[in-house]
């Protein structure tokens, strides 16, 4: 290797990355990152057996130099691989796509809310503006860093699946930055988000088709809106290459209003007992598609003041907060209390309670029943429904609106509030009368109320059989399937790892080699780690006995031959005089004991025992390695990848 030709030049090394990038979690640890960068490495040297260029880093979106004051549900990563001595200089920006929600699925679905709101209706642009600014902030610290005249320019590439692949390919169409962009089973940018994000193309369009009020864009012919648009683009999304399973979901919308399609697309196979639903939803008219749209169009600002709530507030006139309190108020009122004063300012506050519900409740009717008038185009975007099952859906439609109709009537029949308190400050008996008008009132409402609900449960139920359909299709759409279907002859995979098969007696012999890689790396490690402690409590051992022992009997020994010689000390210790006692001679009679064997054989058994089992691991690691390529020696990339591991 030894120019910047491009590194990830296959569609499963593409495939692989692209999928990795779903592994990180939101503001990674030092040590996350290191492992996600660790897993790039190993899937490079897998996939090409080839040594990856020396410097991999890894910018990850959560990194909390990077995050964003509110969270629009964008993640993404770019992994810049950098080599100065073989003229390496390269980046990967990967967006990522949908997921069920955020931090790991516990918080909202904002990915799926954006798909809708973002692309198909062109009513929010915040992940678009995310993944922008991240892009290129990111490119800006690589450039900064790698702005060398002997090294090659920066070359940028964007990988992107599903709601991922949607973003790369905004950030392509509006900044052209990228040599190459590669989306798998991607959601395509739409005519609608366009104009949402880009003004200049939004007064060209406007310009076009004479029209003087944004939101007059839904009213253009879309085949022509969408003609102008690819137009308009062109030189921008002409590098540009789709990888698309043909039975997934994405693709099967892909000719929805407005949807555009720039560059290449490659087709692939994941689910041969499948037909896809595409033939089915190319069949919805384009008349229907503008009434979702314009229904959509509609919600859009409940979902951006009040997300999902916003949502089903939009659809159905449900203002769950409001609800929630009015049952919450009616649950903790007692209108049988015997404290008659207690019983009026009960009776007083269910009825402002009730009340307040009126408007709400003729607002959902509206809602409801204008929903039952949109539903033949609604429910020609789930499919093949029939005759019976719609008739189904708008029965129990029907039903929800009399269950709104009866609390509506239920509310209408308590009068108002001032007449109640009236009865209680002149007419005890027309009070009670009231009071239990209220009590029943308050059971119908909860009652409506509930089976109103459980309308949605219904409709649920009667599309189950779509909706098992649509289950099939999405399952297409992930990227095991993706990934699966591009596997060359022999390779399948699991999760991150790479599996090898090889047939033996007839029979195919499984090996995951992503394993044996990282039995091989990891298991290497850990005995190099063994040894250098083993050699550190070597040297400990010997610092503080065998040394110590040496030093401290030297000490000894010189004190010994000083007083050997010391005549005046030793006369000094029986008197001066030496009348009495004269020191004639010193003769010191020393035994200094060894360290005990005990205590020395001790420590060499410690050693030799870590010494053998390391040995020992050493070798059934090496020869788990000789196995798998012994087994695979044929094939010359396996021997490399444990070369390069």
């Amino acid at each position: 290797m030894n120019s910047n030709k491009e590194l990830l030049s296959t569609e499963t090394l593409r495939a692989r990355i692209t999928k990795l990038e779903y592994d990180i979690p939101k503001n990674p640890s030092e040590a996350q990152i290191k492992e996600f960068q660790e897993k790039v490495r190993q899937i490079y040297i897998e996939e090409t057996g080839e040594a990856p260029p020396s410097e991999i880093s890894i910018y990850h979106s959560g990194s909390k130099k990077y995050q964003n004051a509110e969270d629009s549900g964008f993640d993404g990563t770019v992994i810049h691989f950098y080599d100065p001595e073989k003229k390496i200089n390269q980046s990967y920006t990967i967006t990522r796509g949908s997921e069920m929600g955020e931090d790991a699925g516990a918080g909202k679905p904002l990915d799926w809310l954006y798909n809708v709101f973002g692309i198909y209706t062109g009513r929010d642009r915040a992940q678009f503006d995310h993944a922008n600014r991240f892009a290129e902030n990111v490119n800006k610290e690589i450039t900064s860093k790698t702005g060398n005249s002997s090294i090659p320019p920066l070359e940028r590439y964007g990988l992107g699946h599903s709601l991922g692949g949607n973003l790369i390919q905004m950030l392509q169409l509006q900044n052209g930055a990228f040599k190459k962009v590669y989306t798998f089973n991607d959601a395509p940018p739409s005519a609608y988000q366009l104009a949402y994000v880009d003004q200049d193309f939004l007064l060209n369009v406007r310009n076009k088709f004479n029209i003087k009020n944004p939101n007059d864009i839904y009213s253009i012919p879309s085949a022509d809106l969408e003609k102008f648009a690819t137009d308009y683009y062109k030189e921008r999304g002409k590098n540009i290459h789709h990888t698309t399973s043909a039975d997934e979901i994405l693709f099967a919308i892909s000719g929805f209003r407005g949807f555009l399609f720039f560059g290449d697309r490659k087709i692939i196979e994941t689910n041969p007992d499948f037909d896809g639903l595409k033939d089915v939803l190319d069949n919805v008219s384009d008349e229907d598609l503008a009434v979702i749209q314009k229904k959509l169009a509609e919600i859009a600002p409940y979902y951006e003041k009040d997300g999902i709530d916003g949502i089903v507030f939009g659809v159905t006139g449900y203002d769950k907060k409001f609800w929630d309190q009015s049952f919450e108020t009616l649950k903790d009122l007692d209108l049988t209390t015997l404290n008659p004063i207690e019983r009026a300012e009960n009776a007083i506050t269910v009825a402002k309670t009730i009340v307040a519900m009126k408007d709400h409740v003729a607002l959902m009717i509206n809602k409801v029943t204008s929903l039952k008038d949109e539903l033949p185009a609604l429910l020609s975007i789930v499919g093949t429904v029939s005759a019976e099952e719609r008739e189904k859906i708008e029965s129990v439609i029907d039903g929800m609106v009399d269950n709104l109709e009866t609390m509506k009537a239920a509310i209408e029949n308590i009068g108002d509030v001032a007449t109640l308190e009236r009865l209680r400050n002149g007419d005890l008996k027309g009070f009670l009368e009231q009071i239990e008008v209220l009590m029943n009132t308050s059971d119908i409402i909860k009652t409506e109320f509930n089976e109103f609900k459980a309308g949605f449960g219904s409709i649920k139920t009667i599309l189950e059989e779509l909706m098992e359909k649509f289950g099939m299709a999405t399952e297409a759409h992930l990227m095991d399937a993706v990934i699966s279907a591009l596997s060359l002859e022999g390779f399948s995979y699991e999760g991150d790892d790479m599996f090898k098969a090889k047939m033996v007696g007839g029979k195919p012999i499984m090996i995951n080699l992503s394993s044996a890689l990282r039995l091989y790396k990891e298991g290497l490690n850990i005995y190099e780690e063994k040894n250098n402690l083993l050699k550190q409590l070597k040297e400990a051992y010997h610092r503080e006995y065998t040394d110590d022992y040496t030093r401290r009997k030297g000490t000894l020994m010189k004190a010994i031959a000083s007083t050997d010689s010391d005549i005046g000390w030793a006369q000094s210790r029986l008197g001066y005089s030496t009348t009495v006692y004269k020191v004639t001679k010193i003769d010191v009679q020393e035994t200094i004991y060894p360290i005990p064997p005990a205590n020395t054989a001790t420590f060499q058994e410690l050693f030799h025992y870590h010494e053998t089992e390391q040995e020992a691991g050493v070798k059934q690691i090496i020869q788990i390695k000789n196995s798998v390529e012994k087994f695979f020696q044929e094939d010359q990339k396996v021997a490399s990848m444990f070369k390069l591991i």
